[in-house]
């Protein structure tokens, strides 16, 4: 094979590559769910008449099971049972607080599922 053969043929391969790539992000783009604010009348004023930040309960309460959810996936939290990792060592490898470990496992039932 010519040397210029093996550079047209890269040079074909990276724009197979590349049309792959842009076709992989224009569907990961379509898969996006669109972001919209609230209607006006559930949007919630910044303070309140006291000064004091005013919040959307419902968004919290979404916020606390989502946090540790993207720390600790489910898959992530077999993992540390079937490799009998301890709480503290998994929350170094986690980048999180024995606590939210503590949690994931508990809530995806990991303990329960490894046994089976």
């Amino acid at each position: 094979m010519k040397e210029g053969q093996v550079l047209l043929d890269r040079v074909r391969d990276r724009a197979r590559l590349q049309a792959q790539k842009q076709g992989l992000e224009i569907q990961i783009d379509r898969l996006k769910p669109p972001v919209a604010d609230p209607p006006p009348s559930q949007q919630i004023p910044e303070f309140n008449d006291y000064g004091c930040r005013n919040f959307n309960n419902e968004i919290e309460e979404e916020a606390n099971w989502l946090g540790p959810a993207l720390l600790v996936s489910e898959e992530a939290a077999m993992y540390i049972v079937k490799q009998r990792m301890n709480e503290s060592t998994a929350a170094q490898w986690y980048g999180c607080t024995t606590s939210v470990i503590r949690f994931r496992l508990n809530m995806t039932g990991a303990f329960k599922r490894a046994r089976h």
